[in-house]
């Protein structure tokens, strides 16, 4: 006859707990495992990107200054060399102007200073994604004629940055970048 250890009713939900977050864990363990071999377009960098994009969109400086700490995150753990088909880990130099646009928007609650250093770190991103072969992921670069500044987005659907809501949808698509 088998015997069975049964558990306290009062249990069963910190014991649910415990087994979820340990598979969180197992999980973002495998995750960053297979980001070792993963591209850029698969990696928080352009997600964070586009995040402060979004942000600014909507003329949230308090959300693009949290998206701009995500993304220093991501840029400064990303390992360049781990991209497929990278003959050379891209320019130090662009990780780290990278970064410094991004800190300035995250220390700033002020949306023209945050528009502002976002058009350096959109040209920037752009010399790093031209300088790097990356997935078959689709981008776009979009230009702002009243700001005479890029940006990158996701979607074919001008969504203008540096003007927000007052110019939602001034600019063009100047080219589409297949990764």
């Amino acid at each position: 006859m088998k015997r069975y250890i049964t558990m306290p009713v009062f249990f069963r939900p910190v014991i649910v707990k415990i087994l979820a977050g340990l598979y969180l864990v197992a999980i973002s363990g495998a995750q960053s495992l297979c980001a070792q071999n993963t591209t850029l377009s698969s990696s928080p960098v352009l997600h964070a990107y586009f995040e402060i994009k979004n942000a600014l969109v909507n003329s949230n400086a308090d959300s693009a200054s949290l998206r701009a700490v995500e993304f220093v995150g991501a840029i400064s753990s990303h390992d360049f060399k781990s991209l497929k088909g990278a003959d050379t880990p891209p320019d130090i130099e662009l990780q780290k102007k990278m970064i410094s646009d991004a800190d300035h928007i995250a220390n700033s609650k002020d949306l023209s200073v945050q528009r502002q250093y976002f058009a350096s770190l959109s040209q920037t991103l752009y010399e790093l994604i031209k300088n790097v072969r990356l997935s078959s992921q689709v981008f776009y670069q979009m230009y702002c004629p009243m700001k005479k500044q890029y940006w990158l987005s996701e979607e074919s659907t001008v969504r203008n940055p540096y003007f927000g809501k007052a110019m939602l949808t001034c600019g063009s698509v100047t080219e589409m970048i297949k990764l």
